[in-house]
């Protein structure tokens, strides 16, 4: 095989990336060698690039990765979370990092606070390890990976959500509990905001509301089971907003906000629109933002939650692989996708495709 494998190397804000070839190390114990056949460009990606998340640097960006292994350490036999052994030539996904398994937080079952958390596009370039990111050939699989082997009936450049936005989808819906005939609110119509709809629709909510300014957008989650798409414009008010979110729950609010953009205003105008014992879910606070202030009666009287998601579990892994496979043929997945796939030496140009945000995902075919 290769003994040497192209990727693209990020150095800075502001500096292009790199395309550089680096050593293929032997594998120890428990470590896989991924050929890489897709990597989507999610949004932290560009938050990275862009310099408004920080990252230690040098490094290959890109998680949203799926591939067939190249290579096993001639003494393991692994398998995946569903005990099929792996092998040579198999398609898998897996976490977006890696966990010990044995530290306090692993413990707790939070394995995405490991304390010896490696992230997946989101760790540097090592001495020892090189190939830690999407935008390349190859990637190393490293021990504490958990790993699904994949069914070739969907195609596979759909299975790039499963991890990162459909497993983090996964983890605010577990969170959220009873969905059936609830009525939630979605924040943000992105790709995290119509997964989450479609996963509210086959767990029957029974009114899915959609915020967004970008119109396209929201005619796109509509057919992902939103029945009630607003327009977040300039010339609409927060009272506003608000008014027509209330007239929509019959001034009932919201049992369920799932708040996935990031904007501060979107946070504000949920705690005003969530109905008694309703659950305010937040995903999409991943960069700094100014600090939200609210009245800790209103929380008590209203018997109201809030939880921050924050990646995923395991099981949440396991769940977004069982959805999209069971939810295939129900929602129209290829058309949150670009429909041309960018060689490795075009990143660049997936890069600003991406940034135009037509499609919610752009793909990188190395």
């Amino acid at each position: 095989m290769e003994n040497s494998a192209k990727a693209m190397v990020f150095r800075g804000s502001g500096k292009p990336l790199t395309f550089r070839e680096f050593q293929i190390p032997t594998l120890k114990e428990g470590e896989l060698l991924v050929q890489i056949s897709h990597c989507a460009i999610c949004v932290s990606d560009l938050h990275t690039i862009s310099g408004k998340r920080e990252s230690p640097l040098p490094l290959i960006p890109g998680h949203e990765i799926v591939g067939t292994i190249k290579e096993l350490p001639s003494k393991s036999k692994l398998t995946d979370l569903k005990g099929q052994i792996l092998q040579p030539g198999d398609m898998i996904s897996w976490t977006l990092n890696t966990s010990c398994g044995k530290c306090f937080n692993c413990k707790k079952e939070i394995p995405q606070k490991c304390k010896h958390l490696i992230k997946y596009g989101h760790s540097p370039i090592s001495e020892e390890y090189s190939l830690n990111g999407g935008m390349a050939e190859y990637i190393l699989l490293r021990k504490g990976t958990s790993i699904i082997k994949l069914d070739n009936h969907i195609p596979a450049h759909l299975y790039t959500s499963i991890n990162c936005s459909l497993s983090t989808v996964m983890a605010a819906i577990h969170a959220a509990g009873k969905i059936e005939g609830s009525t939630a609110l979605i924040f943000g119509a992105g790709m995290l905001g119509t997964l989450c709809s479609a996963v509210l629709k086959s767990q029957k909510a029974e009114k899915i509301i959609a915020i967004d300014p970008n119109l396209k957008r929201l005619e796109m989650i509509q057919q992902f089971g939103t029945s009630h798409a607003i327009q977040w414009r300039d010339d609409l008010g927060t009272e506003a907003l608000i008014r027509h979110i209330l007239t929509i729950t019959e001034n009932h609010g919201a049992d369920l906000a799932f708040e996935m953009s990031g904007a501060e205003m979107a946070i504000s105008t949920a705690l005003q629109t969530m109905s008694t014992g309703g659950k305010l879910i937040l995903c999409g606070s991943v960069f700094p933002s100014g600090d939200i202030s609210f009245n800790p009666e209103t929380f008590v009287r209203k018997l109201w939650e809030i939880k921050g998601i924050h990646n995923y579990n395991t099981p949440d892994f396991l769940a977004a692989e069982e959805f999209l496979s069971k939810n295939i043929k129900n929602f129209p997945f290829s058309d949150l996708f670009h429909p041309d796939f960018y060689p490795l030496e075009e990143t660049e140009a997936a890069i600003k495709t991406a940034r135009t945000k037509k499609f919610h995902r752009v793909i990188i075919k190395p």
